[in-house]
């Protein structure tokens, strides 16, 4: 495994982070379609807060443990889904169209006050407490939406979501 921040600040100097559009960190190998090995991982704290023109975000299929996209203002997508993330808070990315953070263990999210872009949210297989959906109340222009339980190893370790409610 490779810790997150000093994969970034090796391989993403200061000067050119703020002009980045598109970050693709992913443990996904594209190529053969499969995982990328342990050893190729990003794990641990990943703080993007110097990536301020950050449009695309994917560092799915890691073993990251906390995700800062706080100062990432102009973010549209983002998708950090099979990663180990307990807690995500979005409250200041209120362009987000797109937020794919399934397969996390993930028991909290905090979206922003401003959530309206938001069109497509995939939930699923997390941690979630029982708890009602009325947090997604706001989301006035989603399109998709998955809160689903499908991986059975996560329901054996009682790690899945508890969403309750009509």
């Amino acid at each position: 495994m490779v810790n997150a921040e000093e994969y970034i600040n090796t391989n993403y100097p200061k000067e050119k982070r703020e002009k980045l559009k598109e970050l693709d960190i992913s443990g996904w190998d594209e190529e053969n379609n499969k995982e990328k090995t342990d050893w190729e991982k990003l794990e641990g704290n990943l703080d993007l807060s110097d990536f301020v023109d950050l449009k695309e975000l994917y560092c799915h299929y890691n073993k990251l443990t906390s995700l800062d996209i706080s100062n990432c203002l102009q973010l549209k997508v983002v998708n950090c889904n099979n990663n180990q993330l307990t807690n995500l808070d979005i409250t200041e990315n209120s362009k987000i169209n797109t937020l794919y953070c399934n397969d996390n263990l993930l028991t909290n999210i905090t979206l922003s006050t401003y959530s309206t872009n938001l069109k497509k949210l995939n939930l699923s297989d997390n941690n979630f407490p029982s708890q009602d959906l009325s947090f997604l109340s706001r989301l006035t222009s989603l399109e998709g939406l998955d809160l689903s339980n499908r991986n059975k190893e996560k329901i054996k370790e009682k790690n899945f979501n508890r969403f309750i409610g009509v």
